[in-house]
């Protein structure tokens, strides 16, 4: 099946809900990245002052998509439909949660086990 036909507020609902749990995701995987991006800092100025040069230094920063739920959500309330048609690709995207959901997830939980060490 590569469309379906979703009833918008139904739509609205699940996409808000998904929002609120990315933004709060985001948050602690942000946390966690900055925390851990200023140990691999005092790290690196360590082998600095032990005359080690060489950096390694491989931190992703978490990234967010609050804009891109805040823009499909003012797409759909401002569509005059009451049924929205999502392709396959949007409906993973913003019912499933799959994509930044399970990135932002892996980084967080990344980022808390090197913390944690």
């Amino acid at each position: 099946m590569k469309t379906v036909v979703v009833n918008k507020k139904e739509l609205i609902e699940k996409i808000t809900q998904n929002k609120s749990e990315h933004v709060v995701d985001f948050n602690e995987a942000n946390a966690a990245f900055k925390e851990n991006y200023i140990k691999e800092c005092n790290k690196m100025i360590e082998r600095a002052e032990d005359g080690d040069f060489i950096f390694r230094f491989s931190v992703m920063q978490p990234q967010s998509h609050e804009e891109d739920y805040d823009t499909i959500l003012t797409m759909l309330n401002m569509s005059l439909d009451d049924q929205i048609e999502l392709e396959e690709h949007d409906f993973q995207r913003y019912v499933q949660d799959k994509m930044e959901r399970q990135f932002q997830s892996r980084l967080s939980c990344k980022y808390s086990n090197k913390i944690n060490k």
